[in-house]
């Protein structure tokens, strides 16, 4: 799992996300819903890798704001056109994986920091010099 939670025995900020993931945080559910995730069950979308996600994430935050016709895409993607037809085909897919996602965050999920960052209460510690505030 990722996303401003515990990779390993570390917590990752907002910074670190993007840093490793090329998406902010708010983004990391829909990253999921693409490239999948094979530890929580998610199979994403074919064709749909880190590089191609991160870059269309990068871009439009969230799936619904990728426009379906990749000719209008403000990024240049290798295999454009189709990424935009297993995207246009496969929303529906790529939604639920995204509820998935997002049911499994909040389900590991302990409190959020002042950053909008979330910390297990198990590290509240790193949290605190993070936030100034565990929740």
């Amino acid at each position: 799992g990722i996303g401003g939670r515990q990779l390993g025995d570390v917590v990752i900020d907002e910074s670190g996300v993007v840093e490793k993931f090329g998406v902010r945080p708010e983004s990391i559910p829909d990253y999921l819903a693409l490239v999948g995730d094979t530890a929580d069950g998610l199979p994403g979308l074919p064709g749909w890798g880190a590089k191609s996600s991160s870059v269309i994430l990068a871009r439009y935050r969230h799936l619904e704001e990728i426009p379906l016709d990749s000719g209008r895409w403000e990024v240049k993607l290798r295999g454009a056109d189709k990424l935009g037809n297993t995207l246009r085909t496969r929303m529906g897919d790529a939604l639920l994986y995204r509820f998935l996602a997002q049911l499994r965050f909040h389900s590991r999920r302990a409190s959020p920091t002042s950053s909008g960052m979330v910390c297990p209460a198990s590290r509240s510690p790193n949290c605190a010099r993070n936030s100034g505030s565990i929740g």
